[in-house]
């Protein structure tokens, strides 16, 4: 019985090829590797060039949620980074926003940024696609799971997109295999693992049968939290958002401090386990053991630096002193508080705590 498309890429994981062999004879007894190893060879070598990773579910990059699901996916082809788990909120709607969706979409995610919540969609037209570039233009970081193979760009206009995403410390992830060409069966699939991925799901604008109510669906039998953003009952686009709220199924909000203040202690939670592995990348580019090549990382080590030796200073201070914009200032000053090396006091000045640098 010859190795599938899928089993030959497990292969990607090991640097030795007769370990990966065995590793997957574990898996499918009597296996045969016969002539598979050249064709692996020049798969893999294309995926390199384009600096994709793949991680197995057998692997510990692999994301924890996924692991809950019934039928995950066994492999994930990344281009950026994909952490194990983060604070992060999946912001779905329309393909054909209104001027209300985009303006509201923008407003959000800004807000989300700036406390350090990062962003997944779907890499769409629409909201997705304004969902991920409104979190670049916010300093944020963000995740795009596509429906197509990783070396296929869908929408092709969204290939700079992309390519943004990847260089802005986040990451675009496929299930499926390199070179599959988008269907329409992807796209439920992709929406199951947004879903499962984030820890929260907010519905900007949808249609009454559309897609992005999938993705709420999922999130719901996931026992995940679900909020909607109301909109126009007089226009189409809303219908569906406005029968989330209608039916319970989301919980109404007009600004990103309703959803945060709703899962404050959720919130908090979890963005203390995100601080505890907050190097874990399970990207190419980055390893734990390397956690100086982490931006994020970089840029704590700057804010702890100009808060040393009793000094206090404002978040707009130390925007000014490092050049760095002030969301991305206060999103680590908000990680570097929840993890207890930094402090602040009534006026919101911020002091180092004894264990900063512990």
């Amino acid at each position: 019985m010859g190795a599938s498309h899928r089993e030959l890429f497990l292969l990607a994981q090991n640097s030795d090829f007769v370990s990966a062999v065995r590793r997957l004879r574990m898996l499918r007894p009597g296996i045969s590797f016969e002539d598979s190893e050249a064709r692996f060879e020049a798969v893999w070598k294309t995926l390199s060039k384009m600096g994709v990773s793949i991680i197995s579910a057998l692997d510990d990059g692999y994301p924890e949620e996924f692991l809950k699901l019934p039928r995950r996916p066994f492999l994930l082809y990344v281009k950026g980074s994909l952490p194990v788990s983060v604070p992060a909120i999946s912001i779905v709607w329309s393909r054909k926003p209104s001027s209300y969706g985009i303006s509201a979409v923008r407003k959000f995610v800004a807000d989300f940024v700036s406390r350090g919540v990062r962003v997944i969609s779907g890499g769409a037209y629409g909201i997705d696609a304004e969902a991920h570039r409104s979190t670049i233009g916010s300093n944020g970081i963000t995740y795009a799971f596509i429906g197509t193979g990783i070396d296929i760009d869908y929408p092709r206009s969204n290939a700079g997109l992309f390519q943004e995403i990847v260089e802005s410390w986040g990451g675009v992830i496929s299930p499926f295999p390199p070179g599959s060409a988008p269907q329409s069966y992807h796209f439920p699939i992709r929406n199951a693992l947004v879903a499962a991925y984030s820890a929260w799901t907010l519905v900007i604008e949808a249609a009454k049968n559309s897609g992005s109510l999938i993705t709420a669906r999922f999130a719901l039998d996931f026992g995940k939290e679900v909020f909607a953003v109301p909109g126009d009952v007089f226009r189409p686009g809303s219908e569906g958002t406005n029968a989330l709220i209608r039916d319970s199924s989301a919980k109404c909000v007009l600004s990103a401090s309703d959803v945060l203040e709703e899962l404050s202690n959720d919130f908090m939670s979890l963005l203390r386990k995100h601080a505890i592995n907050s190097e874990g990348f399970s990207s190419g580019r980055f390893f734990q053991e390397d956690s100086s090549r982490n931006p994020d990382f970089l840029l704590d080590q700057a804010i702890l630096q100009e808060l040393s030796n009793g000094r206090t200073a404002h978040a707009e201070s130390l925007s000014q002193s490092l050049g760095i914009d002030l969301p991305q200032i206060l999103s680590r000053l908000s990680f570097l508080e929840i993890s207890g090396r930094v402090g602040s006091d009534f006026s919101g000045s911020y002091f180092l705590e004894s264990s900063a640098f512990g």
